[in-house]
């Protein structure tokens, strides 16, 4: 779930300072879940909180219900990230999204499944409706090779347990994965 992300950006210091691109149907920014400080709600909050070394934070696609309240879209706004939902992100355009981030800056990029839409990744813990499709997503991560040094990524979120799709939500993933990679290969040419 995405609270490995936190851990592996811990590990990330001698790449750092960079910047997050986050793809996910949700803020992940709570301040803490039933007491507890760490949790797949937490990991871009903590991050700020506590790496010094992790910038500001590009969350695209955010459009759940629930998972945050008000206060924390506050608190992340307040730390100098950026949020669009689906909705924003298709109407701006690729280019337009990304420039809230300085160009050839080193960013993390970290991809939660559900920023994608149900119907194309059914097999994770909160499927929702209003997401992107793969073109719209491969285009986002092209963009963001291109116009960043990208220093690691995740995909997060893939349960193939529950994707009655036939494990198209797996491929899915893998295919986001191997795309972004390709991407960053091709700059680094």
């Amino acid at each position: 779930d995405h609270s490995i992300t936190y851990p592996v950006l811990m590990g990330m210091e001698a790449a750092g300072p960079f910047d997050v691109v986050h793809f996910d149907a949700h803020l992940d920014w709570t301040a803490s879940v039933a007491g507890q400080r760490l949790s797949n709600g937490s990991p871009m909050r903590r991050a700020c909180e506590d790496l010094a070394y992790v910038g500001r934070m590009l969350h695209i696609g955010v459009r759940g219900i629930g998972s945050s309240t008000p206060a924390d879209f506050a608190a992340a706004a307040a730390h100098g990230d950026v949020i669009f939902s689906v909705k924003e992100a298709r109407r701006e355009g690729a280019e337009r999204l990304l420039s809230v981030l300085e160009p050839g800056r080193k960013v993390y990029v970290t991809f939660d499944i559900d920023a994608m839409d149900a119907t194309c990744g059914p097999g994770t813990g909160s499927p929702m409706f209003g997401g992107f499709w793969y073109d719209e997503a491969v285009e986002l991560l092209e963009a963001v090779a291109k116009r960043f040094q990208v220093v690691g990524m995740d995909m997060v979120e893939v349960a193939p347990q529950y994707d009655e799709a036939g494990g198209n939500t797996g491929y899915l993933a893998a295919r986001l994965i191997s795309d972004l990679l390709g991407f960053v290969l091709k700059e680094r040419e």
